[in-house]
């Protein structure tokens, strides 16, 4: 029977130990190559178009003008009604702004103009609101003499709409 010897079985002991640590460490070393080479070519080209769309676009302040409230007669069927209405200005620009500022008397008397041709039953329609916000839109954006242009007026906001 052939026996080995202590140093003989340390020696072999180290030597499995060795050959598993080459293995573990080949092995890793491979799998990082595959995933490096393979996985991240997709994630690197598609990385940089990432990052442009997730930087921070510069968005502009919203600039708004405020105006005075507006109680109006609204002529109905029977009798009359009356509307009271809070209106903010969305604008586009800052000159727009003082325009709308400048000519606010004019503004006024449009917005004024407006309201008044409208009726009770038009204005509570479903959908009245806004047909209402489109005509005062337009009747705004018309130009203030001596203007060649008028004010670029984005959206027409209610801050309070009250009929009775």
């Amino acid at each position: 029977m052939a026996t080995t010897s202590a140093p003989g079985k340390f020696a072999a002991t180290i030597k499995n130990i060795l050959l598993a640590a080459i293995l573990i460490v080949v092995s890793a070393g491979t799998t990082l190559f595959v995933q490096d080479r393979f996985l991240s070519n997709g994630v690197a080209v598609a990385e940089p178009e990432a990052r442009r769309e997730a930087a921070p676009v510069n968005i502009p302040e919203p600039l708004f003008t405020s105006l005075e409230p507006f109680t109006v007669t609204l002529p109905d069927e029977y009798t009359s009604r009356v509307l009271y209405v809070g209106i903010t200005l969305r604008v586009e620009d800052e000159a727009s702004r003082k325009m709308l500022n400048v000519y606010m008397p004019e503004v006024r008397d449009r917005i004024l103009a407006t309201l008044t041709n409208q009726t009770a039953m038009e204005v509570q329609a479903p959908g009245g609101r806004e047909r209402l916000s489109e005509a005062i839109q337009e009747t705004i954006a018309r130009p203030y003499h001596p203007n060649p242009e008028g004010p670029r007026v984005s959206r027409v906001l209610f801050t309070a709409f009250v009929v009775q």
